[in-house]
């Protein structure tokens, strides 16, 4: 009995084509609206103080990919900085660090 052959998917061949990037503006559009809701700039450059006195640089990310960011715990939400990780409610302080666009 053989295992069943896995296709290839035919993204140009697709009517929706454009589906791929309509998501990604989806995706970014969410984490704009969580970035509000924390009041802290996802995905920018940033200096994070936290409560116990480190102080990270970086590019300020949540830490999971979380498919359905509209239903995040903001309470709870664990971010990252490179290979950093901590709570939302361990940030002292937090400031951008590059231009905004």
């Amino acid at each position: 009995m053989n295992p069943p052959v896995q296709g290839e998917f035919a993204f140009d061949a697709s009517p929706g084509r454009n589906r791929e990037s309509a998501w990604h503006r989806e995706r970014q559009e969410a984490v704009r609206t969580l970035a509000e809701k924390l009041g802290l700039p996802l995905e920018q450059l940033v200096e994070v103080r936290l409560l116990d006195g480190v102080i990270l640089q970086g590019r300020l990310r949540v830490r999971e990919e979380t498919l359905f960011l509209d239903r995040v715990d903001t309470a709870n939400i664990d971010l990252a900085i490179g290979r950093a990780t901590f709570r939302h409610g361990d940030i002292k302080a937090c400031v951008r660090l590059d231009p905004p666009p």
